[in-house]
């Protein structure tokens, strides 16, 4: 599912940086922002060719982040925060597993029982 999605965030990668060196026609993107946000943007590919939803998700917020701060020509900008925006809400870190019920594990004794006690004799 993912491996079409990491492809398109290596090339998002290459375009930033590309962009970053310039051009005649278009003003070109600050090559530090380019390469701070292919970076970032291969972070994310990174997480998600490992598996590793919740880092993609950290890491695609930090994207979005950076390209909200990054100073952009407006050629770009809208774009890339486009871009970046729908990359961020496309991941999720699944939640955690429920907790099972805690006063099941362990010994096998409820919490508060005693070792002992209320086993064996009666009193009297």
């Amino acid at each position: 599912m993912w491996s079409g999605r990491i492809a398109w965030l290596s090339a998002c990668s290459a375009l930033a940086l590309a962009a970053g060196c310039g051009g005649a026609e278009r003003q070109a993107i600050p090559a530090d922002a380019a390469e701070a946000l292919a970076a970032r943007s291969d972070r994310v590919a990174d997480a998600l060719a490992q598996g590793d939803l919740c880092t993609a998700d950290r890491e695609a917020d930090e994207l979005v982040a950076a390209a909200e701060a990054a100073d952009l020509p407006l050629a770009y900008r809208r774009p890339l925060l486009a871009t970046a925006r729908g990359l961020a809400a496309r991941i999720e870190c699944p939640p955690p597993p429920a907790a099972e019920d805690q006063g099941n594990q362990g010994n096998g004794k409820g919490e508060g029982e005693e070792k002992g006690k209320g086993k064996g004799r009666g009193r009297g």
